[in-house]
């Protein structure tokens, strides 16, 4: 007999809070692995897709499981798997999101992720430490705003760009709401490559011509070459040798699938250099 499976369902489009319920425990395509959840971050995609509905991402199909970010172990592997194992302790990305199937959604104690998206943990790492990876930005400028820091002004730019001034810069990369437009102007003004990439895809003005810009999802990788870069040949052995660390740090608000709402208001009403997490340990 499979174990029973529980979730923080939200029911229909906007509903308002989360409700827990029965989910089906599915087993993996021969590609796939089932992760025991202990623990789940929480991302501004999250809360926004609660508040706003089909107008951030029409395609959803309600009721839906959300979440992205799970730390946990595996508990069941596909028949194609071979990097990973029984009882591994993993950080993976779930990908609900793009494929409207609720057994991929990171809001639950069972979660069915591609095994491309999971990579083993050291021991020295918490789960809930773990879980802040997947979709928190990295190796870029995120200019990330709330409803406190979102009157851009003068001083903040002159601040970002002086501090990064003698930085060769990557490029950058904008999260939150109307964040491409200072996070370009930021770019224009820096050394290194010309280029910013934005979840957001209410750009604003468009940018310069010497400005490269393109909408990325969370989930593209899941699609290309990049996730199995990452969580096949890098993550794994860049935890353990210290290269690569699990920031910014946790902040657990809370344990269980009950206190994913809690977490979501906290998270909404904004947060800086921390990443709110729910321990399901």
């Amino acid at each position: 007999m499979p174990p029973s499976n529980t979730a923080a369902w939200i029911t229909a489009e906007k509903a308002n809070p989360l409700e827990l319920k029965p989910a089906p425990y599915v087993q993996p395509a021969a590609n796939q692995i089932v992760i025991k959840n202990l623990a789940v971050a929480l991302n501004l995609v999250d809360w926004s897709r609660q508040d706003l509905g089909a107008s951030l991402f029409g395609w959803t199909k309600y009721p839906a499981i959300f979440g992205s970010d799970v730390s946990g172990t595996v508990e069941k592997v596909g028949s194609s798997v071979t990097r990973l194992k029984l009882g591994d302790r993993v950080v993976a990305h779930a990908d609900e999101t793009t494929n409207n199937d609720p057994s991929q959604g990171a809001f639950q104690n069972y979660v069915v992720v591609d095994s491309h998206m999971a990579s083993r943990i050291p021991d020295s790492l918490s789960y809930e430490s773990a879980s802040v990876i997947p979709l928190y930005p990295s190796a870029s400028i995120s200019f990330v705003t709330t409803e406190a820091s979102n009157r851009q002004d003068a001083s903040r730019l002159e601040w970002c760009i002086g501090t990064l001034k003698d930085k060769t810069m990557a490029g950058g990369f904008a999260v939150g709401n109307g964040s491409p437009t200072p996070v370009i102007e930021i770019i224009s003004k820096l050394n290194g490559t010309k280029f910013v990439a934005s979840a957001n895809p209410n750009i604003g003005s468009p940018p310069p011509d010497d400005i490269g810009f393109k909408f990325v999802f969370g989930t593209s990788l899941r699609e290309n070459e990049v996730g199995p870069a990452i969580y096949e040949n890098f993550l794994t052995k860049a935890l353990a040798d210290g290269t690569f660390l699990a920031k910014p740090d946790a902040d657990v608000v809370g344990h269980g699938l009950s206190d994913i709402q809690k977490g979501l208001d906290i998270l909404k009403k904004g947060v800086s250099a921390k990443k709110i997490v729910i321990s399901l340990a």
